[in-house]
């Protein structure tokens, strides 16, 4: 009978999964990016913008697609790769910028954390 190895202690609670996630359904997410990349600079985008000019662009694109375009004229890549590049954006000035979040959401913003009973075990 083989005995179990001893493993190392992980402290993983309370730590995003990412391994949830389906990266090749992000694959149009980076075409965006290098779109942007060339367009503006590689990571542009991480100096921050304004929320609501994040919110505006995402609703062009989300509108685009349900009027049924697929493909964004300008760049000539999926809609879904702009939305996914902007909630990406979101997140980050969120996080990083909030004197670009609106006043009605900035409290909010920044006394939020992970509730302290979030441990899904997964």
């Amino acid at each position: 009978m083989s005995e179990k190895p001893e493993q190392a202690n992980r402290f993983n609670e309370r730590k995003p999964k990412f391994s949830f996630l389906d990266l090749t359904s992000f694959e149009e997410t980076v075409f965006v990016l290098e779109f942007g990349a060339t367009k503006y600079a590689r990571d542009n985008w991480k100096k921050g913008m304004p929320i609501m000019d994040l919110l505006d662009s995402t609703m062009r694109h989300i509108a685009a697609l349900l009027r049924g375009e697929f493909i964004d004229p300008e760049s000539g890549l999926p809609h879904h790769g702009h939305i996914g590049c902007n909630v990406m954006f979101i997140g980050y000035v969120f996080k990083n910028y909030p004197q670009f979040v609106p006043e009605n959401l900035r409290a909010q913003v920044q006394k939020y954390s992970i509730p302290k009973d979030w441990n899904v075990k997964a």
